[in-house]
């Protein structure tokens, strides 16, 4: 228990920097004037694995593409 408080503490203590970086960041952004703004992600995936009963591997892919617009 002793090994990790000093971990607790430091990430409390990120969490909290954080916080208050982004409640700021919110604050500046508000008093802007709005701008278009676009957002693109692109993924893959890729999973093997083998089925329990039979042993037989199993491959899946995938592929994802996102657009935002704000």
């Amino acid at each position: 228990m002793r090994r990790r408080l000093p971990f607790l503490a430091f990430s409390m203590a990120l969490f909290a920097l954080g916080a208050v970086d982004d409640a700021g960041a919110q604050a500046s952004a508000a008093r802007q004037s709005p701008i278009a703004q676009t957002e693109v992600f692109g993924g893959y995936s890729d999973i093997r694995a083998n089925v329990v009963a039979s042993g037989t591997p199993v491959n899946l892919n995938g592929a994802s593409l996102s657009v935002a617009f704000t």
